[in-house]
């Protein structure tokens, strides 16, 4: 039997060169790519975190229009509770979506955002928590203190409150919630039109505090 052997055959492979480019290529399409990744994945946490304060609000509405009060839960009054009602517990969920919402099952889970350090729902006074310069009331028109203050005879608001929002998240979720006509869009401005308000950042630290309408009384 006789074997073939081809002593010259040669070894189909990449050159240094060939080589070279296709990790040039591969690198621009990274560089291109990720950015675009990264504004897809923050775009998804303003998104998730606009649905679930809307479905806090639905939820509190529903608690509303069942028992005719805020400061209850499942129709017993609270004896007492603090400006605003925070239960300290472990984690910060531990609030007005947990003890009362979830309670009576108006919603399965707490809220949750990841565009914050913290985040609340709270049941406030009125005139307490916003950071609007009239000493707490939500404008929700969407024009400002040019418009009437929708909230000014209201005792008590449930709002999120979330904490440490970095000012471009900030209006985009203003823009998400309230819509771009009303949402001012500048980050050295606060805006204290609609249901979404925040002060503009200190010097340097490029977040705020942004608060968000639910319901008042």
């Amino acid at each position: 039997m006789k074997t073939n052997i081809r002593p010259n055959t040669k070894i189909a492979a990449f050159s240094m060169i060939e080589m070279i480019g296709v990790l040039a290529v591969i690198a621009i399409l990274a560089a291109l790519l990720i950015p675009k990744v990264f504004d897809a994945i923050n775009s998804a946490k303003i998104n998730n975190t606009a649905s679930g304060l809307n479905t806090v609000k639905t939820a509190v509405v529903t608690h509303f229009g069942k028992f005719g009060a805020l400061d209850n839960s499942n129709g017993i009054s609270f004896a007492a509770f603090e400006t605003p009602l925070v239960v300290t517990l472990a984690k910060p969920l531990t609030n007005y979506d947990t003890y009362v919402l979830v309670a009576e099952r108006i919603m399965d889970k707490q809220f949750e955002s990841k565009i914050c350090s913290d985040y609340r729902i709270e049941l406030a006074k009125a005139d307490s928590k916003v950071p609007d310069g009239t000493g707490g009331s939500y404008w929700l028109s969407g024009q400002g203190t040019t418009a009437v203050n929708e909230t000014a005879p209201a005792s008590l608001i449930v709002q999120a409150h979330l904490f440490n929002v970095a000012i471009r998240d900030a209006m985009e979720l203003s823009r998400a919630i309230d819509g771009p006509t009303a949402s001012l869009m500048d980050p050295t401005k606060d805006d204290f039109a609609g249901r979404v308000q925040y002060a503009k950042p200190a010097s340097g630290t490029g977040v705020t505090d942004v608060f968000v309408y639910m319901e008042s009384k």
